[in-house]
């Protein structure tokens, strides 16, 4: 097999027929050749049984041999990093057989899919029948499921359509994830297959509906994996040319069936399963060369206020750069270049106005780091074109005043205001961008782009005036609303609504920011999220931001199942910190701190005195449409975190108060859940529950107070130190964890000051801090080290509103002006936080 690609590169080394191409070089079917023929008549050989991660559903096989997948409340899924299906399989000897596989799927129902459910044919490496742990498997199928590629090379990702999907990376057992899993050999057969098909708000949904009918064929031959598609007379095909790829996790079979997975219905007919001897299958194909040209790409702002720049280059080759002026001119010095490797350039010298520039790569001719099938196309020089306009607004200690009538060519003024797009581009490090009141109806997202930063000691801040408070409508934005790529800004008191499905309304992606004040509600996404980007190291992940003072609320995608409060998940890195934070009425979790095997662990994230309540459903629909429903979610697919959850209240979400989600070392210190799980009997859900599929945990629970779950707490302990479950400050199910008789047993309701879920709801008040307005704060008789006690921000955060710009009050360089810095507010016992500041252990 070959060995695992870096995940750095974008080019699969998979070569990819249509099969109109391949039939000129091979025959038409093995079926002529066949040892044997099995299907549904040879019952023996097949069997029934749940693939890797989820429950619920179930396989008919009628009596004529035709099958039902009702995956209809099935939590599978076809996913980047893990998988759990529905699976009708047999096992398959690679030394006597070869294979063709052929089926017809009708869907049935698909008024559940979302972006993971999917069907089709799959042949599996090493499996484990029924087993949720054993989830993490090289596999190849011919499958309606997700892509990031297609046949003629579109790149993108589109959600359950036809292709040929292939995993490998893995070594260990199934029940073993890695970060070395590779699905870039995965194409979709039609990238255009439903153009146009739009659900609602989704404009890119899954695209496969109710009574769509597919015939797929997945054959093993001695060249390797075939998956194909048979399209009204017409076949697209994808081969895979590594016969041995599914012989590594088990060296001496692999299996083969049919699948369906999360939330729909299929029915299967017509199908066949035909093998043949590789002695007498047809001779392997050779793997055609692969012309790749060399790349070279940046990702910088193209607008700044500064005469010098760092430019970040990147490419695919080993090689030589260096950016040059207009003139041809060296312009930097020469840097050397490796596949992946990130460099960046120092570009002094730029003029008010426009500056143009080509950065020039020139590869190595001997040194090309590329498969054996592949080859360079070219060794000339690759270019890029490079331009940056500068503008300054006025100085440091100067406010530039924004207004939704405001235009590029305002000059920042309250009477001459700017567009927000100007105002962010050009801001300078120490100045202040206020938008006057009123609704700032976007057309795409303002995008504050990597190099427009501010500093530690003079951050850029964008706020809303004093005399009223900006909105950030995004009905009518096709990308989204605010992407905070730059470092220390500080994004102050706006309101964010109405992001499409899918588009984020904030998101977050450099680091040392803060964002305070802010309500993010009714968005088609998560309503404020902090994640990176996969293909870059860890290092690059955000970093050191603080979110505080903020609520959010009644967040729902289209597909009412995956929009969060607040998540700082998939690529995140240390020291993001979540600090008087109220999660409410979101349609998936409160709060979403997943990760995924395949791009490893994120960052340690710390909440604090923070709120999630009553999610799983949205105030506007009741309980008519219940989804997910976690408070707080520490965690996913068994990757350490050592996330920390202190001074914290759950009640009355959907399912979990507080759940691990598979996380090893969640900390959790004075932390009330109440009443979590009771708002649906079936969905149900403990205040506190941590499990794992990893092999240990190292849980640490101190203060816990949980109280009146639909379930009990669970608590699965593969550690030494179980000392939590006879610490009596920790109160599961409403009993003390030890003993000690000086703390009362069990858990009252006089230990609340109000138990009015339904009544009282908590709020950011004037300091900036959580208010509970008595309910489920705690009174004298509840013991003291047990439970949250969310008290006032001792040093609230001062802004005052710089002169405008023009004024000559600014500082002309990197001073204060007449401002107070801002601040990261105080935690209940007074001791302030900053964004970069975030404590490890409690």
């Amino acid at each position: 097999m070959d060995s695992p690609r870096r995940r750095i590169r974008d080019r699969a080394p998979l070569a990819l027929l249509t099969a109109s191409a391949l039939l000129a070089t091979t025959i038409t079917s093995a079926t002529a050749a066949t040892e044997s023929a099995t299907g549904p008549e040879d019952a023996d050989r097949w069997h029934t049984a749940h693939a890797g991660v989820g429950s619920g559903g179930e396989v008919i096989t009628h009596d004529d041999g035709t099958l039902t997948f009702d995956a209809v409340g099935n939590s599978g899924k076809i996913a980047d990093s893990e998988d759990g299906f529905w699976y009708h399989y047999t096992e398959v000897d690679p030394e006597t057989e070869n294979f063709t596989l052929e089926a017809t799927f009708e869907v049935e129902d698909a008024s559940g899919k979302d972006n993971q459910s999917g069907f089709g044919l799959i042949a599996v490496d090493d499996f484990i029948p029924n087993s949720g742990a054993a989830r993490y498997f090289n596999s190849a199928g011919t499958q309606v499921a997700k892509y990031h590629t297609s046949l003629d090379g579109e790149t993108g990702t589109r959600y359950g359509t036809p292709g040929g999907k292939v995993v490998h990376g893995y070594t260990e057992a199934p029940t073993q994830n890695s970060p070395d899993r590779d699905m870039t050999d995965s194409r979709a057969f039609d990238w255009h297959h439903k153009d146009g098909l739009v659900e609602g708000d989704n404009t890119n949904p899954p695209r496969f509906e109710a009574g769509d009918v597919y015939e797929l064929s997945l054959r093993k031959s001695n060249t390797g994996f075939h998956a194909m598609w048979h399209r009204d007379g017409e076949e697209l095909e994808s081969v895979s040319y590594d016969p041995d790829m599914l012989l590594v996790q088990d060296e001496e079979r692999y299996y083969v069936g049919l699948f369906t997975a999360r939330n729909i219905r299929t029915a299967v007919t017509d199908w066949s399963f035909t093998t043949i001897h590789p002695d007498d299958d047809e001779d392997p194909l050779e793997r055609p060369t692969e012309q790749v040209t060399p790349t070279l790409s940046t990702d910088i702002t193209s607008t700044t206020p500064h005469a010098e720049i760092e430019v970040p280059l990147l490419a695919d080759a080993y090689g030589e750069a260096v950016i040059l002026d207009e003139d041809g001119e060296e312009a930097t010095e020469t840097v050397d270049l490796e596949p992946g490797q990130r460099e960046l350039v120092e570009l002094a010298g730029l003029e008010p106005g426009d500056n143009s520039f080509t950065a020039r790569l020139t590869p190595h001719e001997e040194q090309l780091h590329y498969e054996d099938w592949e080859e360079l196309a070219s060794t000339d020089p690759v270019e890029l074109e490079l331009s940056f306009h500068v503008a300054r607004y006025g100085d440091p200690g100067e406010s530039l005043h924004v207004a939704p009538n405001g235009d590029a060519d305002g000059d920042g003024t309250q009477a001459d205001p700017l567009d927000l797009p100007t105002a962010v581009a050009y801001a300078q490090p120490g100045q202040q961008i206020v938008l006057a009141e009123g609704a700032y109806r976007l057309q795409e997202a303002i995008v504050v782009e990597r190099g427009r930063d501010g500093t530690s000691e003079e951050p850029i801040t964008l706020m809303s005036s004093p005399e009223g408070r900006a909105t950030l409508d995004l009905s009518e934005s096709s990308s989204g609303g605010l992407v905070l790529r730059g470092d220390h800004w500080h994004i102050h008191d706006l309101e964010i609504t109405r992001s499409r499905g899918y588009q984020k309304p904030l998101l977050i992606q450099g680091h040392h920011n803060v964002i305070e004040r802010i309500e993010t509600h009714h968005n088609g996404d998560t309503g404020l999220q902090i994640s990176g980007n996969g293909n870059e190291p860890f290092e690059m992940w955000p970093s050191h931001n603080l979110v505080v003072s903020s609520e959010s609320h009644n967040n729902a995608d289209p597909n009412v199942n995956d929009a969060d409060g607040f998540a700082a998940k998939l690529t995140v890195g240390e020291g993001n910190v979540f600090r008087h934070t109220i999660s409410h009425h979101n349609i998936d979790d409160g709060y979403d701190l997943y990760a995924k095997s395949t791009t490893g662990s994120i960052g340690t994230v710390t909440i604090e005195d923070s709120v999630a309540y009553n999610n799983g459903w949205l105030e506007e629909q009741g309980l008519d449409v219940l989804r997910q429903g976690n408070g707080f979610k520490l965690g996913g697919e068994s990757m350490p975190g050592d996330h920390l959850l202190r001074n914290s209240v759950a009640y009355n979400n959907l399912s979990h108060g507080v759940t691990s989600n598979s996380g090893p070392d969640v900390r959790l210190q004075d932390v009330t859940t109440v009443g979590n799980g009771l708002v649906s009997e079936e969905m149900g859900g403990s205040g506190i529950q941590l499990h794992t599929n990893a092999p240990e945990t190292a849980y640490e629970i101190t203060g816990a107070l949980s109280w009146r779950g639909s379930r009990e707490d669970s608590l699965q302990l593969d550690q030494e130190d179980t000392s939590l479950l006879q610490d009596p400050s920790n109160y599961f199910d409403g009993q003390r964890a030890g003993e000690d008789d000086s703390r009362p047993a069990e858990v009252t309701e006089d230990w609340f000051e109000s138990v009015d879920v339904d009544g009282v709801r908590p709020e950011i008040g004037e300091d900036g801090s959580v208010q509970m307005h008595g309910l489920l704060e705690l009174t004298d008789v509840a013991p003291e080290g047990t439970g949250a006690r969310i008290g006032a921000i001792e040093e609230p955060t001062v802004i005052e509103l710089m002169p405008e710009v023009g004024s000559g009050s600014g500082d002309g360089g990197a001073g204060d002006g007449d401002r107070t810095p801002p601040r990261g507010p105080g935690n209940n016992n007074g001791k302030g936080h900053g964004a970069g500041e975030h404590p490890v252990r409690g």
